[in-house]
């Protein structure tokens, strides 16, 4: 079981990724911290990863 602290979810990738005027920056942050971390200290999954691609890739039927 993974600690709710420690799961990354779709939003700061999307966030981050989507360069968001409010928590880009902090969504940048928190991914650096992530990547300094210590192997298997933070998890997501694969639907999260696809969740992002689609957000991202303009494929979610929403107008930029």
């Amino acid at each position: 079981m993974v600690d709710a602290e420690s799961y990354i979810d779709t939003n700061v990738f999307i966030y981050r990724f989507g360069n968001h005027s409010t928590f880009g920056k902090k969504a940048h942050q928190w991914i650096k911290k992530v990547e300094e971390a210590p192997r298997g200290k933070y998890a997501t999954s694969s639907l999260t990863i696809y969740q992002t691609l689609v957000n991202n890739g303009g494929l979610n039927g929403q107008k930029p």
